[in-house]
């Protein structure tokens, strides 16, 4: 839903990435599974790894051609 607002605003980034876990049980009260918790702990390395690619890009902009 916020990408295809994003879309109708002309707002859409170039380059987006989505993280997902797929859970299997989702009975009120349920606990997590040692799968799912090991997938959430590999998704905020993911994402930490991304940020710091991404800070890592920003802090060193793209050289211009020969001068």
């Amino acid at each position: 839903m916020a990408l295809e607002l994003a879309r109708a605003l002309g707002r859409l980034p170039k380059h987006i990435v989505v993280y997902a876990i797929e859970g299997q049980c989702f009975d009120p009260g349920g606990s997590m599974t040692a799968e799912v918790a090991a997938a959430a702990v590999d998704a905020v390395a993911r994402v930490g790894r991304e940020i710091r690619q991404l800070q890592a890009v920003m802090a060193c902009p793209a050289q211009s051609g020969p001068g």
